[in-house]
């Protein structure tokens, strides 16, 4: 049972936090008493309330999920937390991101690992522990007993922890999802890492992408898939992946029987690489997810994916966006789609449209009645194109989701709409946003997303940003966080940028 805070505690805790926010992060603490979820994210806790929390772990037997993610409470503050933790049976999920904790807060962490019998998940992201915090880190895993996911992102960790976190795999058998994104691992980290994959028989997610991985590192990763036996989520974005290197893992990633889920966004895949991953996904049966975007695949590399795409039967999430194929790329995916059934999701957002592309987008779409999300979003398209594909969709029984944001799309498209739902019932999101500055046509769209009964439309307009900078009202501000909105195209639920992280202290 929760056993109830001490009048002195509760004042401690208040004087932690900004007046504005007292009552209501208290409220937020005793109302969660008897729930599974104790959320005190961006909260500005400080270092001073680690007590409190210190004294609610130790006693509370209801959370299961604890996010304390920004709130600077740094390392007296993770002292603290740990402390409790280290007796806590209860908590599975703990969030502890953009907290600054450093090397020294990473070492408490790696203390508190060693004994704690609970924890399930730990997010360590952007807490600037380094190569030291790492292997603080890495000393726990080879004990630790519980973990099955471990997120690192934008530590600044390079080779050596990485290494370390790679020895401790050899040991660890519990862990399952191991998130590297966004780090300095390269080459030399991503090797280490997959040579522990060759006798890890637990890792089953692994997430490299953005760690500069170079050729090298790509050859390597190349030989820990074809032997590796349990790993079915790989993320290996923004390595360098052209000529020979493109070549030797996807020779490995055919000899793989158990991945599912592929990423490798901006890997510099051109032409030649997508005609080779369209001759494995011909033959591969265990790919279902495979995020192409920001490569340099053309028309070529396109038409190639979509002759694949006509005998695949197994890929179901395909994302092509920003891959400079233009109208004739598309045209060749949406003949695809004639005959495809497996495809749920595609992504075609950032290339170029014409009519003509749009017209076999339109015929494929009433032909095709698996695919359920379609993104077109950054196409370049005009009003008449999309009033064309909107047609179309009288006749097709599947999709779910259109996202046609940002495009250049005028009033006309008010009257498509208003057919649309005479003649289909099945699409339940239009996004339209950012398509116009006329706020009457958003305002007619709007109230015909209130009004139909099933389809969702929205509509925001483009709006023209002023950014000040309010120096004399904002001294009291000494950080700030830039946050950038998770994408549906991205593979990972959310994205934050470095900028977003503390200014990096110079590495020891």
């Amino acid at each position: 049972m929760y056993k109830p805070l001490s009048d002195e505690l509760i004042r401690e805790f208040q004087r932690s936090l900004w007046n504005e926010r007292e009552v209501d992060i208290v409220w937020t603490l005793n109302a969660a008493v008897r729930t599974e979820d104790l959320d005190l994210r961006n909260t500005c806790l400080g270092t001073k309330a680690g007590r409190v929390l210190d004294e609610v772990l130790k006693t509370n037997r209801t959370f299961r999920k604890v996010n304390m993610c920004v709130n600077g409470i740094e390392v007296e503050g993770a002292r603290a937390l740990c402390r409790g933790l280290k007796v806590n049976e209860t908590s599975e999920d703990l969030n502890i991101a953009y907290n600054n904790l450093g090397e020294d807060g990473a070492k408490i962490v790696g203390e508190m690992l060693k004994v704690n019998e609970g924890l399930l998940k730990l997010d360590l992201t952007c807490n600037d522990i380094y190569n030291k915090g790492a292997m603080y880190i890495a000393e726990a895993l080879k004990v630790n007993k519980r973990l099955i996911e471990l997120k690192l992102e934008m530590n600044d960790i390079s080779s050596d922890g990485a290494a370390a976190i790679a020895n401790a795999l050899r040991k660890n058998e519990t862990l399952k999802k191991l998130n590297f994104e966004g780090n300095n691992i390269e080459g030399e980290g991503a090797e280490a890492v997959c040579e522990s994959l060759k006798v890890n028989k637990t890792l089953e997610e692994l997430n490299m992408n953005r760690n500069e991985i170079s050729l090298y590192g790509v050859w390597e990763i190349s030989k820990g898939v074809r032997q590796n036996k349990t790993l079915t989520v790989l993320d290996i974005g923004s390595a360098l992946m052209v000529g020979e290197g493109a070549d030797a893992f996807l020779k490995a990633l055919s000899v793989n029987k158990t991945i599912v889920s592929l990423n490798v966004i901006g890997n510099g895949i051109d032409a030649e690489g997508a005609t080779l991953l369209s001759k494995l996904l011909k033959t591969n049966r265990t790919l279902q997810s495979l995020f192409l975007s920001g490569n340099r695949i053309g028309v070529k590399g396109a038409t190639a994916i979509a002759e694949a795409l006509r005998v695949n039967k197994t890929l179901k999430k395909l994302h092509l966006r920003q891959n400079s194929f233009g109208s004739e790329g598309v045209i060749a995916t949406s003949e695809a789609l004639e005959t495809n059934t497996r495809l749920t999701i595609l992504d075609l957002g950032s290339n170029s449209t014409t009519l003509e592309s749009v017209r076999a987008l339109g015929r494929a779409l009433e032909l095709n009645t698996t695919l359920a999300v379609l993104y077109l979003d950054r196409a370049d398209m005009k009003t008449e194109e999309a009033n064309i594909l909107l047609t179309a969709l009288g006749a097709n029984k599947g999709l779910k989701e259109l996202m046609l944001e940002q495009n250049s799309l005028d009033e006309e498209v008010v009257e498509a709409v208003q057919k649309l739902i005479k003649t289909n019932k099945t699409l339940k999101l239009l996004d339209l946003s950012y398509n116009t500055r006329d706020h009457k046509m958003v305002a007619e769209l709007e109230e015909i997303g209130r009004t139909n009964g099933y389809l969702q439309i929205k509509c925001s307009p483009i709006i023209d940003v002023c950014i000040c900078l309010l120096y004399h009202s904002c001294t009291d501000i000494k950080g700030c966080l830039l946050y950038t909105s998770p994408s549906p195209r991205d593979s990972c639920a959310s994205r934050m940028p470095s900028s977003a992280c503390k200014k990096k202290k110079k590495k020891k």
